[in-house]
């Protein structure tokens, strides 16, 4: 239906009759041209009640259409209240203050004297904490050459050899049933 034949059905009565002949034929031509619209459903208003008149009491939530329902509340007594939802934050404040008045925190403030400081520290060992510095160690002439090896093994495979595997069998590979190249000499 077009908006002019929607006018025509809500139209008030006023005793044209004459229009409305007229409109009969448009009505014919335009049945078979609505076949090819598609109409959208028109959403139908909600009535809303809208409860204006609300409990005065401090915390009550509820809230009335009509002023003599609001009277009859108030009179009873019967109020909804709501507590307030405190976030994490501010009941974590609300319990830390209350441990502050009552003193039971747990944690003593007191200051310790310096006896029992000292005696904490000259159990530790002065330096303890301090980096330590290892000295170099120098690669002899064998051991450069057999790194030297691996390495050119690398170069030429493609293939790159571990280096913890290297270090290790550098202990202990062996050159004419001894010790080839020793690491470390002890």
């Amino acid at each position: 239906m077009s908006f002019h034949e929607n006018y025509d059905l809500f139209k008030d009565d006023d005793g044209d009759d004459d229009e409305e002949d007229d409109n009969e034929d448009e009505d014919t031509q335009n049945e078979s041209n609505d076949e090819d619209k598609i109409t959208e459903p028109v959403p139908k208003k909600r009535r809303t009640i809208s409860k204006i008149f609300t409990c005065p009491e401090e915390g009550c939530t509820r809230s009335f259409k009509h002023s003599s329902s609001l009277d009859q509340h108030i009179m009873v007594g019967n109020c909804n209240v709501k507590e307030e939802k405190l976030s994490l934050a501010d009941r974590t404040k609300v319990l830390y203050a209350q441990k502050l008045e009552d003193g039971n925190l747990g944690v003593s403030f007191t200051k310790q004297s310096d006896n029992n400081n000292n005696a904490a520290t000259d159990k530790l060992n002065k330096g303890w904490a301090l980096k330590v510095n290892k000295p170099k160690t120098i690669f002899t002439l064998d051991q450069r050459a057999y790194l030297h090896e691996k390495f050119m093994i690398g170069k030429t495979t493609g293939r790159k050899e571990d280096p913890s595997k290297v270090a290790e069998e550098m202990r202990y590979v062996l050159k004419n049933g001894e010790n080839r190249r020793p690491l470390y000499e002890k």
